[in-house]
């Protein structure tokens, strides 16, 4: 990969590295209901494509194309999230620019350990590279996070932080309810500052069908045992966590399923959108504890 030019580099795509991070919040973003409802879950590894949406005038990215790959296995003592993601941006100079993300996390049924591994990577150059594990000893209270990269670095957690599995089984929760609102702290394993504030907002429940549970392809591609699925348009806008009048970081918008799966992703960088969607599935055995 050729280095970015003086007219294309890095920085012109600021905008994106949030968006990256967020690729990994959805990671375990699909296994929300670890902690909530046994039987719903789904382990399974999905795939996803990932095309520009809207662009606005003045926009840094002009195009972007990419693939998404999310595994999502269950054993007895926890829930285990693997993600990959590579997306090819263009700007208006005809500058191209290679994102990938990979991140690895585990979190304990209880909600009190999680183990994770984030790497991003811009042109195959390192950005950053997180490593490390973090603990609440108990429900609602602090916690700290202990890195090995970078090496020997620590910090604490707020008290009412959760993992990611914890809150979105939370997050599931009050859709189930009819909520209309949900906010809470949340570390992901992506931050050295921190955990950040979380904002959802629901709509109405849908049952998801149309071609892509019941057309030609359905079955080869895994997607007919999605066919009648209840599912939430959910919007998320991640916000730094501390101050009041910051502007979130990344909106994203989800199909969720109560399997556990997205069928389609939505990444609303401001000034463009990402659209990505669950194009094939495999569905991974589930433990017998």
């Amino acid at each position: 990969m050729r280095p970015p030019s003086p007219t294309y580099c890095p920085h012109n795509f600021a905008p994106l590295r949030r968006g990256a991070v967020s690729l990994a919040i959805l990671s375990a973003l699909f296994a929300f209901h670890g902690a909530r409802a046994e039987t719903k879950l789904l382990p399974h590894r999905a795939y996803y494509s990932a095309t520009i949406g809207e662009v606005k005038r003045g926009s840094q990215v002009v195009d972007a194309q990419g693939k998404m790959a999310v595994e999502v296995a269950a054993s007895c003592e926890g829930w285990e999230t693997v993600q990959n993601s590579r997306l090819r941006l263009a700007n208006s100079q005809g500058g191209e620019f290679d994102v990938d993300v990979q991140f690895t996390g585990w979190e304990s049924r209880d909600g009190l350990q999680f183990h994770f591994n984030y790497v991003h990577k811009n042109n195959g150059v390192v950005q950053m590279e997180l490593l490390g594990k973090a603990e609440i000893p108990e429900k609602g209270g602090d916690g700290t996070v202990t890195f090995s990269q970078p090496a020997n670095a620590k910090m604490t957690l707020p008290k009412g932080t959760v993992f990611p599995t914890e809150h979105l089984s939370m997050l599931l929760a009050h859709a189930d309810a009819g909520k209309i609102l949900f906010s809470k702290l949340v570390y992901d394993g992506t931050k050295r500052d921190g955990a950040y504030e979380m904002s959802a907002v629901f709509s109405k429940p849908y049952i998801f069908s149309g071609k892509e549970a019941e057309g030609p392809n359905a079955k080869k591609d895994g997607l007919e045992r999605l066919a009648g699925a209840r599912g939430w348009p959910v919007r998320l806008a991640l916000f730094p966590h501390g101050d009041v009048d910051a502007m979130p970081e990344i909106e994203i918008g989800i199909r969720l399923l109560d399997s556990g799966v997205a069928s389609h992703l939505l990444f609303d960088h401001g000034d463009f959108t990402i659209s990505s969607k669950l194009e094939r599935i495999e569905w991974l055995p589930s433990p017998k504890c």
